[in-house]
């Protein structure tokens, strides 16, 4: 069966936009999960980016998807030095007109089609679900970034 293998997943954290109106606190972010469910076998993939203690030695996991299958994907960000661990994720949700998240990296050149599944209040993209078509086998690099917006 062929398979879209992606090598790594790699996360630059949220960054603080300076404003001189705003404060934006920037979150802390030690974990990021990629949730797959293929839309017609229901088959699930999950890969995390983790690094607990943020000691810049994270864990990464490879992605490995059906060609032939469009994936649902759902992401999420915790930060695992709070106690207890805070789901930044619903923090970015109600915050959405002030984050997205980009899907960048060779993985996107030729091997995956990804595509926003939500929008903020404004109709703009945020990224905490697309939708992800393998286009090839291959390997490749997919790094996903959080990232704080300017206000609108």
């Amino acid at each position: 069966m062929n398979r879209a293998l992606l090598a790594a997943l790699l996360l630059a954290a949220c960054t603080d936009v300076t404003n001189p109106t705003e404060d934006n606190e920037q979150e802390v972010i030690t974990t990021v999960t990629l949730s797959f469910v293929g839309q017609t076998s229901g088959d699930t993939v999950q890969a995390t980016w983790a690094d607990p203690e943020n000691d810049g030695s994270p864990v990464i996991d490879p992605i490995e998807l059906g060609v032939g299958e469009t994936w649902d994907l759902s992401v999420s960000f915790l930060d695992e030095l709070s106690d207890p661990t805070d789901d930044v994720t619903g923090e970015v949700a109600a915050e959405s007109d002030q984050h997205q998240v980009f899907f960048t990296g060779t993985a996107v050149d030729g091997l995956l089609d990804i595509a926003y599944a939500d929008t903020d209040d404004n109709g703009f993209p945020v990224g905490l679900s697309a939708e992800v078509t393998p286009q090839a086998s291959g390997t490749g690099v997919l790094t996903v970034t959080l990232r704080h917006l300017p206000l609108q």
